[in-house]
């Protein structure tokens, strides 16, 4: 009996554990590619208003 209960239950735990992997992987790959998205930003302001916003990241 015990052994009906612990297959898929160890089934389910690899399943969970690959998928939180997956989660993992795509979170630490979007954060690689955060600063470079942000210099980009920085380089569509016009020069006129490139000073203004320069102390506001989050201006674009």
């Amino acid at each position: 009996m015990a052994i009906v209960l612990a297959v898929p239950t160890c089934l389910l735990l690899a399943l969970t554990g690959l998928g939180v992997a997956d989660r993992a992987h795509d979170w630490s790959a979007a954060r690689a590619t955060e600063p470079r998205s942000a210099s980009c930003c920085g380089n569509r302001i016009s020069s006129a208003s490139s000073s203004a916003n320069a102390a506001s990241p989050t201006a674009c």
